[in-house]
This record gives C-alpha cells, sequence and structure tokens, in this order.
C-alpha cells in the first residue's frame, strides 16, 4: 500500500479479491486522481521530478479496451519539455 500512496505504484488493470477476501478495484474502478489510478501516481512523480508513466509502461497488449485512460498518461512528445 504504501508504493500506492507514495506513486511508485498503480492498481492492476483488473479488480480482485485478496487474500482476506477484501476487494482490490482497478486502476480503471477507482475516481480519476485518487490513490492507485494513473493521473494519482504521475502527480507525485512529477512533484518528485520522475518521469510519468506512460501506458506503454504498464498496459501493453490492452488494445482499445482502456483508450479513454490514454490521454491522462505520458507521451513521447514530452520526452522534449
Amino acid at each position: 500500500m504504501a508504493s500506492i500512496e507514495s506513486g511508485y505504484a498503480i492498481l492492476g488493470i483488473e479488480g480482485h479479491h485478496d487474500y482476506w477476501h477484501n476487494y482490490v478495484p482497478s486502476r480503471y474502478e477507482v475516481k480519476t486522481g485518487t490513490k492507485g489510478s494513473v493521473q494519482y501516481a504521475n502527480a507525485l512523480r512529477k512533484a518528485r521530478g520522475d518521469r510519468p508513466l506512460r501506458a506503454t509502461d504498464f498496459d501493453a497488449g490492452l488494445g482499445d479496451n482502456h483508450a479513454e485512460y490514454e490521454s491522462d498518461y505520458y507521451t513521447e512528445d514530452e520526452d522534449n519539455d
């Protein structure tokens, strides 16, 4: 949980139940900008001076299933800033 709270990790692509039967939502089930979302992690990463996450870092092979989230990710154009 500390990794998610600090922006070093994000939630997975599918929700699941943990060992204690608690439901852990996917990154697509949490509100934009909240813990576990790409936007939350990228805001913290930016504040630290780290490179933001991009879709290819963690969503490779998903196709168009999550295309609406693409605009929130780092793009190659941002390399030139």
